[in-house]
């Protein structure tokens, strides 16, 4: 079982590290969408933006938590798992193709964001 978490930390990891820049560099592209001239030619226009918008809870932890890769402290497992994720492309909308849990805490000093991204 910890050979299983050793494989998995550089993926966790690279999770943390996507959750973290990827919603001000979308944030960022939106907004040059929206402020930029109508879709350069032969670019498909998104309805990403029409979608309802998810939400997620975080979880307050009782005790420390390691920023290591591996989700051992009884606070992951209780904290909801974010599911339902959907694909942009090929089919924008569609479910994913590979399932994602993602689950949030926080303490005093930090939010923490895990993802488990699986793959077949």
């Amino acid at each position: 079982m910890g050979a299983t978490f050793q494989a998995a930390r550089p993926l966790c990891l690279s999770a943390v590290a996507l959750a973290l820049l990827l919603p001000p560099a979308l944030a960022a592209q939106d907004q040059d969408r929206h402020e930029g001239p109508s879709a350069v030619a032969g670019e498909r226009a998104s309805t990403h933006a029409a979608a309802p918008s998810a939400q997620a809870r975080a979880l307050g932890a009782d005790e420390s938590i390691g920023v290591d890769g591996v989700l051992d402290e009884a606070a992951w497992r209780a904290a909801l798992p974010v599911t339902g994720f959907t694909q942009l492309d090929p089919v924008e909308g569609a479910p994913a193709t590979e399932p994602t849990d993602v689950r949030i805490l926080y303490d005093e000093d930090a939010l923490y964001i895990a993802a488990t991204l699986y793959d077949s």
